[in-house]
């Protein structure tokens, strides 16, 4: 089918028979491209969201890069919020 997307071409070996096989009925794609698409965009979210994946710290230490540590949680400073923010208003109005 005619496209303005550019298109992709993909060696069909062993190993992608066999991934087309087991999983790619799974992505709810019928052709052949259809399940490789699927199964590649959702290839690459799990390896986003796998911090533990081994396969990216092995990337880092072969290119020099420092991966990040630490948490994404936002940590709010002990006692109530709504005390914090009375406390720094206060501050902020110079005390009154």
């Amino acid at each position: 089918m005619p496209t303005r997307l550019r298109r992709i071409g993909v060696l069909r070996d062993e190993v992608l028979d066999r991934a087309l096989r087991n999983a790619g009925p799974l992505s709810g794609e019928r052709s052949d491209a259809g399940q490789v698409r699927a199964l590649a965009l959702r290839g690459a979210a799990a390896l986003l969201e796998d911090e533990a994946d081994g396969a990216d710290r092995e990337f880092a230490e072969r290119h020099g890069i420092c991966l990040a540590t630490g948490t994404r949680e936002l940590r709010t400073p002990p006692g109530s919020p709504d005390a914090a923010a009375s406390e720094a208003l206060e501050w902020a109005r110079g005390g009154r």
